[in-house]
This record gives structure tokens, C-alpha cells and sequence, in this order.
């Protein structure tokens, strides 16, 4: 099974913000776990954007981020 990580500085903003973009990113990865390879370490790190975006802009970036890195079984989303 992946490993996942995800961290928000206290640059995005307040404990309630970074909560809130680290809550979307574990909810999107949470859907696509079974299309993603067993055995990798994931860190995701929540930039200045991200406190705007919502949850499929989001789902869109992650998406395309695991794309780019080869995770996906059969490379479907």
C-alpha cells in the first residue's frame, strides 16, 4: 500500500485554512487509492493557491501531479 503525507506552512494562513486544503487533498487522494500502485511514499505540500481552489481544481492538480509521476495502475484517472 502507498503512503501519503500532507503538509500546509503557516504561510498558507491560519490553522483553519491549512486544515481545511490538508482535508481536500486526503479526500482526493482517499478516491483515487485503488487506481494508484502499491508501494510509494507520497508528500504533498499545499502552496498559496491552494487556499482559494476548490475541490476539483484540486482534484485536477493532484490528478495531474500523479500522472506526471507514473503512479497510476494503467495510467487511468
Amino acid at each position: 500500500m502507498s503512503r501519503f503525507g500532507f503538509s500546509a506552512s503557516r504561510h498558507i494562513g491560519k490553522a483553519t485554512v491549512r486544515n481545511r486544503v490538508k482535508r481536500l487533498l486526503r479526500e482526493v487522494v482517499r478516491k483515487k487509492i485503488d487506481a494508484i500502485q502499491p508501494g510509494w511514499d507520497c508528500l504533498f505540500v499545499a502552496r498559496n493557491p491552494a487556499v482559494e481552489a476548490d475541490y476539483h481544481e484540486i482534484e485536477s492538480a493532484v490528478t495531474q501531479l500523479l500522472c506526471r509521476a507514473n503512479v497510476f495502475i494503467n495510467e487511468q484517472n
